[in-house]
């Protein structure tokens, strides 16, 4: 998050999707997991829940600026701060 918070500019508005630990799909998993994928191994996957992938934002003082309905992503769009 710290990364990303250095590289964007003041104003800059970011869309982002992570996936959502109270989908049908994830209901029951774990936070972290590993999934196959393809014939490429395994992926790792950090499933978030809406609440806390907004407090990090906002703990880094992003506006969020709109919020799409969960289902299988939670995805909003978020706005640096100036300072």
């Amino acid at each position: 998050m710290k990364e990303l918070f250095r590289v964007l500019k003041p104003k800059a508005e970011i869309e982002i999707a992570v996936w959502n630990k109270n989908s049908k799909k994830f209901k029951n998993s774990p936070k972290e997991r590993y999934v196959k994928w393809r014939d490429k191994g395994e992926r790792y996957y950090y499933l978030f829940d809406e609440e806390e992938i907004h407090n990090l934002f906002k703990k880094e003082g992003f506006k969020i600026k709109k919020k799409f309905k969960p289902q299988r992503n939670i995805i909003f769009i978020a706005q640096k701060p100036i300072s």
